[in-house]
């Protein structure tokens, strides 16, 4: 019961994370289905472009200026494209000279084309049929897998994170969240003007989608909780924003069967690697944001390209297209260079089918534009993903297997060396044998062919210049590959789960039938009740989920030796508020937890980050603090940056790194004269600087 009071903390980031996107879309005149799968890629650019507008147009951070930029945005689209469909009709309309034969052959082939409707209708309408004569309309297992595949997500998440008001204890969450508080202080979520890690430099871009929704959402309710908001936006992004665009992605990529519209539920519900390993490891929420906006996006793409089921007009489908990547690009620069993996390999197949359609059809001059598309966004991508990647840490990752075992761990959905995902895998085979037999879907195929072939490159091939160059931008980090499989996956076993579906609900009303029983209407209720079950404990109840999300609920509980910050160490954080005035600077430490007072309870420290830029106050106060009581240099850097008291929490360090030496300004702080102990639990200890005349203050 202790996660309800994260519920409505949770409802307003989803309706910050859909809201604003699908009211554009329905604006650039989407259907509804459409709209609410690109609703939230489109809502992550808007939101992290209102926060640098913002920004520059000197308004203050929160839901003002997202609202500003999606009223603007929706009236332009409703304009353009109501105006040009009002057009488009207009033109399409029968002129005023069409001959009275013609008229009535237009009308009678309206006619027919209504009938034809009709007809399709009655026989949808017959063939909803659930239990006896009644049978679950089919546009009702879509919202009812979704809400069992988001129920499901949710509830392994909470498992995951503990507690509402639990952190991850991982060495990039020092930046996280005190990122999220820097942002709700400064009332600033520009991707352009954080400087909380640029010391006196001048900030450089850092893609701030994630940290601007934490801090919308926390401010729209009024909330300075960071670590409430934080793990309220991995339930909103996990369990509502990744499910959703894994079930439009399929939706949008074949026509499934009823068994098959089940299984996408527990398929999406059921990798281990996502969204649990971002969450575990690192941590890396932005990827975790991005790589759950993927499926949404490659959605959009292949609808446009034509190469699903629906179709969404070129102009339109262009603008917004763009939009979504846009927003997948500044959650983080590797989930867009991800994103190219998937779209480079559709566009080829999209390209070579137009090239074929239209030899064969004699019209070949027409027919090489989109070849030439092709190659074109071939040469962008090839000139971006060098730019893309970091001027340091690209081969910070050596390989971690052999290429056979890389390859294994692809095709039976266990990467970085987790259990197999038994059923996705055989299903993802199955998906891949279909698209050879029936030469139909081969952009899934392709699309999952390069993405594996990534992920042998950046899991198994030795440091090399051709290595760097290929994976570079992906920090050189398996994880962040590992965690992109799914999406390519996917699409591969909903083929193949759909198809095993209906071929087994033909097999069993065939056989039923033909001894000459009747009504056999029910017999694909009792299948589906029977796949939910079996799917249940195979994908959720044993092997992969639950060790992903058991290795995962380790990274955020608060022990006696935890890695970041320990038990004793948040009870000395918690105590802060009432031991440090406000206003007063906090010295601290950054790899032992100690700068996590600034976002756990907004007691401003000289660190905000592991890796940060030092100043020349942050220099003098880290390599020579204890020597306050003779050292004029420490009092004029305590004094210019208003620093009057330390944390000292000891030399253990997150991921058992090697930083203290960097430090020795903070190595015997307890020895030194000039230091008075205000608080100490276990080995935390709080002290106030009484040297440099500060004894009095």
């Amino acid at each position: 019961m202790i996660w309800i009071s994260l519920a409505p903390l949770v409802a307003i980031m989803i309706v910050w994370l859909l809201a604003p996107g699908y009211i554009v879309c329905r604006c650039a005149r989407l259907r509804r289905v459409q709209a609410l799968g690109a609703a939230a890629p489109i809502s992550a650019v808007i939101i992290s472009m209102a926060a640098i507008l913002a920004n520059r147009a000197g308004l203050a951070w929160g839901p003002v200026p997202v609202l500003i930029l999606t009223g603007i945005l929706a009236v332009v689209l409703l304009l353009v494209f109501a105006g040009h469909d009002w057009l488009r009709g207009r033109r399409l309309r029968t002129p005023t000279g069409t001959s009275s034969a013609d008229r009535t052959a237009q009308h009678d082939a309206g006619a027919r084309g209504n009938a034809r409707t009709g007809e399709a209708s009655r026989r949808n309408e017959r063939a909803s049929i659930l239990v006896g004569r009644v049978r679950l309309p089919r546009q009702l297992l879509w919202p009812l897998t979704f809400v069992g595949a988001a129920a499901l997500t949710a509830a392994n998440l909470m498992i995951l994170l503990g507690g509402p008001w639990n952190f991850s204890q991982t060495y990039d969450n020092v930046f996280h969240l005190n990122a999220v508080r820097w942002v709700i202080d400064h009332l600033n979520g520009s991707s352009l003007a954080v400087t909380m890690t640029s010391g006196d430099q001048a900030p450089s871009f850092y893609p701030m989608a994630w940290h601007d929704t934490v801090s919308l959402g926390l401010l729209t309710v009024r909330s300075t909780s960071v670590e409430a908001g934080t793990n309220a936006a991995i339930l909103a992004v996990g369990a509502i924003v990744w499910i959703i665009g894994c079930l439009c992605l399929v939706n949008a990529a074949i026509r499934c069967s009823s068994l098959g519209v089940v299984a996408v539920g527990f398929i999406s519900a059921g990798f281990p690697s996502f969204p649990f390993d971002p969450l575990s490891f690192g941590v890396l929420y932005p990827n975790f944001f991005g790589i759950a906006l993927l499926p949404a996006t490659v959605a959009v793409t292949i609808q446009v390209l034509g190469l699903g089921t629906g179709r969404i007009p070129a102009g339109r489908g262009i603008v917004l297209c763009a939009f979504a990547v846009g927003g997948v690009a500044l959650t983080h620069p590797s989930c867009f260079l991800s994103y190219c993996l998937v779209l480079l390999p559709a566009m080829l197949v999209w390209a070579l089918a137009r090239v074929s359609r239209g030899w064969h059809e004699r019209t070949r001059p027409a027919t090489w534009v989109p070849l030439g598309i092709f190659l074109l966004a071939t040469a962008v991508v090839v000139r971006l993903w060098p730019l893309l990647q970091p001027t340091a840490d690209r081969d910070s990752w050596p390989p971690i297997q052999s290429t056979a075992q890389a390859l294994g761990e692809a095709l039976f959905v266990a990467p970085l060396g987790s259990r197999p995902a038994w059923i996705i895998g055989a299903v993802a085979m199955v998906g891949a044998a279909r698209v050879v037999l029936t030469r139909r879907h081969v952009w899934m195929l392709a699309s999952h062919v390069v993405v594996v072939f990534f992920w042998v490159v950046i899991s198994s091939w030795g440091r090399n210049p051709l290595r760097t160059s290929l994976v570079g931008g992906f920090y050189s980090d398996s994880h962040r590959i590992a965690d992109t499989l799914p999406v390519t996956t996917l699409p591969l076993a909903a083929l193949g789960a759909s198809w095993l579906g209906a071929v087994l609900l033909a097999w069993v009303t065939r056989t039923w039938t033909a001894r000459g029983r009747r009504g056999a209407t029910w017999l694909e209720a009792i299948l589906i009740l029977a796949e939910v079950a079996a799917l249940l404990y195979f994908t959720q109840c044993s092997g992969a989920v639950r060790q992903a999300v058991g290795h995962g609920r380790i990274q955020y509980q608060v022990t006696s030796n935890a890695q970041l910050v320990d038990s004793d160490e948040l009870r000395l954080i918690e105590k802060l508020p009432g031991l440090v005035p406000s206003g007063s600077v906090v010295a601290t430490t950054p790899y032992n937890g100690a700068s996590m007072a600034y976002a756990l309870e907004n007691v401003t420290t000289t660190t905000t980050h592991i890796s940060y830029t030092w100043t020349a106050d942050v220099t003098v106060i880290n390599k020579h603090l204890d020597e306050a009581a003779t050292n004029p240099e420490v009092c004029t850097a305590l004094d210019n940056m208003g620093v009057d008291y330390v944390l000292d929490f000891g030399r253990r360090e997150v991921n058992h790194g090697n930083l203290s030496p960097d430090y020795p300004g903070f190595n015997s702080l307890a020895r030194s004269p000039g230091f008075e102990v205000v608080a100490r639990e276990g080995h935390a200890v709080l002290y106030r600087i009484t040297a440099c005349g500060r004894a009095d203050r």
